[in-house]
C-alpha cells in the first residue's frame, strides 16, 4: 500500500525550494555587482634630488699657464688625445701647461650644469656630487644622461665602463666619460634620507676643435625599486 503525501507537506517541500532558489540568484546578483567599500589608502612618493657640494676637480682658470716655478700654477690632467681612457696606462696623468678649467653648479633638484672652458684633446677632468632619495618609496638610479645645451641626449649610461660620444656634431665621437657605479637594484638602491657619492672622470679626443667651450647638462633617474628592469 502507497502512503499518500498530504497537500500540506507539499507546500512546505513548495516554499523551501523557493526560498533556496531566492538566496542562490541574490548571491549570484551579488557576485557580479560593484562592491564599494570605504576606507583609507597610503601612497607612497617617488622622488630625489641632487645635493651639494658639486664638486669639479680642476676648477682653477689660468694665469700661469707654463710657470712651474709660481706657486698659482696648478697643471692640467691629461689623456691620450686620440685614445682617451683607453690609451697607454688607461690613467690621466699630469700636463706641461694651465690651460683648461671647469665648473660645475645645480640647476635644480634633477639637473646639474658642467662647462668646461679652454678645451683640447687629451684634457681631462673629474666631477663629484651627491643624490639623495626624498620620497617615501624605495628607488633604485636606473641612467645617466647627458644632454647638450639644446637638450640633445648625447649619452644614456645604464652600466659600467668607458663611454664615447659626440659633443661637436660632426659625427665623430670626442669625449669620454669613465664610469663605475653601478646601476639598479640592489646596487643602488635609496630608502628614504639615504644619499649616495657619485663621481666619474671624462676626458676629450681628436679632432675636437682647441679653445673650445663646452656646455653640459646632466641628470639621474632613479625608478621605484621594485620596478626597475635590467
Amino acid at each position: 500500500m502507497h502512503k499518500k503525501i498530504s497537500s500540506a507537506k507539499i507546500g512546505i517541500i513548495f516554499m523551501i525550494s523557493i526560498l533556496a532558489l531566492a538566496s542562490i540568484s541574490a548571491g549570484y546578483a551579488l557576485w557580479f555587482e560593484d562592491l564599494t567599500i570605504n576606507g583609507t589608502v597610503n601612497t607612497g612618493t617617488l622622488e630625489w634630488k641632487f645635493k651639494l657640494p658639486v664638486t669639479i676637480s680642476d676648477n682653477s682658470a689660468p694665469p700661469p699657464y707654463y710657470d712651474p716655478t709660481n706657486p698659482n700654477f696648478k697643471p692640467d690632467y691629461n689623456c691620450d688625445p686620440n685614445l682617451g681612457l683607453y690609451g697607454p696606462g688607461d690613467q690621466p696623468f699630469i700636463g706641461l701647461k694651465n690651460v683648461a678649467w671647469g665648473t660645475a653648479t645645480k640647476i635644480d633638484d634633477h639637473t646639474l650644469q658642467m662647462t668646461i672652458n679652454e678645451v683640447y684633446p687629451g684634457y681631462y677632468n673629474h666631477l663629484d656630487f651627491w643624490v639623495q632619495c626624498t620620497g617615501t618609496v624605495p628607488l633604485v638610479i636606473d641612467r645617466f644622461i647627458v644632454t647638450d645645451i639644446d637638450g640633445n641626449e648625447l649619452v644614456v649610461i645604464r652600466d659600467t665602463g668607458i663611454f664615447e660620444f659626440d659633443i661637436s656634431g660632426d659625427g665623430i665621437n670626442d669625449m669620454q666619460i669613465d664610469w663605475g657605479h653601478p646601476f639598479g637594484e640592489p646596487a643602488s638602491q635609496l630608502h628614504t634620507g639615504d644619499k649616495r657619492d657619485v663621481s666619474f672622470g671624462f676626458c676629450f679626443l681628436q679632432p675636437l676643435p682647441e679653445d673650445a667651450t663646452i656646455i653640459l647638462y646632466l641628470s639621474l633617474i632613479g625608478v621605484q625599486y621594485n620596478e626597475w628592469q635590467p
